[in-house]
């Protein structure tokens, strides 16, 4: 058992001191631009609220098929290892390289999917695209380490975790998706499952690194007039919301009504849960065409 000790109170308010002195500092710097003590996710909203991903924390990143959850989970990944030059771990269950890196080419370059798997595309799509191969290719070798697997056990999972945080201690990993990890005993999935989201957290804890897991959400949610998540759509397993420090629900009304031109390309995160600071929503703009979240154009009137 550990108890804590007059030692680790003081480890915790040096700690908390460096981060007021350095926050100052980089106010007094920085004017304008949003300060956050985690790892900046590049939304700014989202990173007013929860002031970017902390150290042994356990967010959920939930939301139905089709709403963008993966391509918002890669968005996160490439602005912190790309604007914030920071190392990140993604594990995905569900697709294969090709098609992640793919992803990343349309997202960098804003390039057409379709037109990109192809070949068909216009000219200044193939300049954007050629400018940013250098850059992808640079972050690949430097900051963004992806595993591709569907049949990682959580185990080995850990392991890998526990050994990419060891050689990288200020990192982000980012998990794609809960509910594809490979049980043992499948005759008992909603307990095995209740156990695994416990694990996370006690893994976020052990490692002192922020973990990102994409879940789906229930289709009861489907089913409602309000079709906005809650916290009790969470697929399968209760256990994800007790044991989580944060919940993030990406919500795209388009979805459900594609004839409305008013909600065209509009994508909303509400942040349900979040332990160490308040809740809310914060609206984004997705480009479905090149799987591309991106912060909304403010108008400042003064």
């Amino acid at each position: 058992m550990n108890y804590i000790t007059q030692e680790h109170v003081a480890q915790v308010l040096e700690t908390m001191g460096h981060n007021i002195t350095t926050g100052c500092e980089h106010l007094k710097q920085q004017k304008g631009d949003v300060y956050t003590t985690g790892i900046p996710s590049g939304f700014y909203d989202l990173d007013i609220i929860t002031s970017g991903f902390h150290k042994s924390e356990l967010t959920i990143l939930a939301a139905r098929p089709s709403m963008g959850k993966t391509s918002l989970a890669l968005n996160i990944a490439l602005n912190v290892s790309i604007r914030n030059n920071t190392k990140v771990l993604y594990v995905s269950y569900e697709m294969n390289y090709k098609k992640i890196i793919e992803r990343i080419f349309c997202m960098e370059a804003e390039v057409d999917a379709m037109r990109l798997r192809s070949s068909y595309m216009r000219p200044n799509e193939w300049k954007r695209l050629s400018e940013c191969l250098e850059n992808i290719h640079n972050v690949f070798e430097d900051n963004l380490n992806i595993i591709s697997s569907c049949d990682l056990t959580f185990d080995y999972l850990s392991d890998e975790i526990k050994a990419f945080v060891s050689n990288n201690p200020d990192s982000l990993v980012i998990i794609d998706y809960f509910q594809l990890i490979p049980l043992r005993d499948k005759q008992d999935r909603f307990v095995e499952l209740s156990h695994i989201a416990s694990a996370f957290k006690r893994l976020a804890i052990e490692t002192d690194a922020p973990i990102i897991l994409v879940s789906q959400i229930s289709r009861k949610c489907d089913e409602r007039p309000d079709k906005k998540p809650t916290v009790a759509d969470l697929s399968e397993c209760d256990a994800l919301a007790q044991h989580c420090d944060n919940i993030i629900f990406l919500y795209r009304e388009e979805y459900y009504d594609k004839g409305n031109s008013e909600i065209r390309n509009k994508a909303k995160l509400f942040i349900d849960k979040h332990k160490n600071g308040s809740v809310g929503y914060v609206d984004l703009l997705f480009q479905g065409s090149t799987f591309r979240f991106k912060n909304p154009i403010k108008i400042n009137y003064e």
